[in-house]
């Protein structure tokens, strides 16, 4: 059994969402979005940042946490605003001895959807559609999208484990 933390770090809005995955089975736990104030400076935002998902860690007893990778666009100013965030949210998972877990954005939606190229509209109806969901916010499906594509992860790897056990 795990509890997975997913998130999509960002430095305005950052999705999350805790699944729990046992026996090929993940059910939703919760899930949110951290709506950060644009009033606060950048060094606030994180604090505020740190002390929301603490909130999330306090409350589940999470045990894997899997965040969505770096990734760099035109804007250098917003990949680092980006990589403090992440820095945010590993620190926090460190905190709280959790294994880190990392996944492209592309391929966690081929993951889920079947399409690396799935928008986000797609991700949101498909773990909608598999958690028996109604979750309106594009930061909190991808942070849903994360924990399953995470889950996904662990089944198959139970699975290999256990045909390498039969041969031998």
């Amino acid at each position: 059994m795990a509890i997975i933390l997913g998130i999509d770090p960002g430095s305005r809005f950052a999705g999350f969402a805790v699944i729990n995955h046992s026996d090929s089975q993940s059910t939703y736990i919760e899930s949110g979005t951290i709506c950060v104030s644009k009033e606060l400076s950048f060094s606030s935002k994180l604090l505020y940042l740190s002390q929301e998902i603490g909130k999330v860690f306090a409350r589940n007893n999470i045990s894997q946490v899997s965040i969505e990778k770096a990734f760099f666009g035109k804007n250098a100013d917003s990949a680092f605003k980006i990589g403090h965030v992440r820095g945010v949210c590993l620190l926090s998972a460190a905190r709280h001895d959790c294994e880190v877990f990392e996944y492209a954005a592309k391929y966690a939606k081929k993951v889920v959807t079947g399409s690396g190229a799935s928008g986000k509209d797609s991700v949101q109806a498909f773990v909608n559609q598999f958690l028996n969901l109604q979750i309106t916010s594009f930061d909190e499906s991808d942070a849903l999208a994360l924990a399953l594509c995470h889950a996904s992860a662990i089944s198959i790897k139970s699975k290999l484990d256990k045909s390498l056990k039969l041969r031998i």
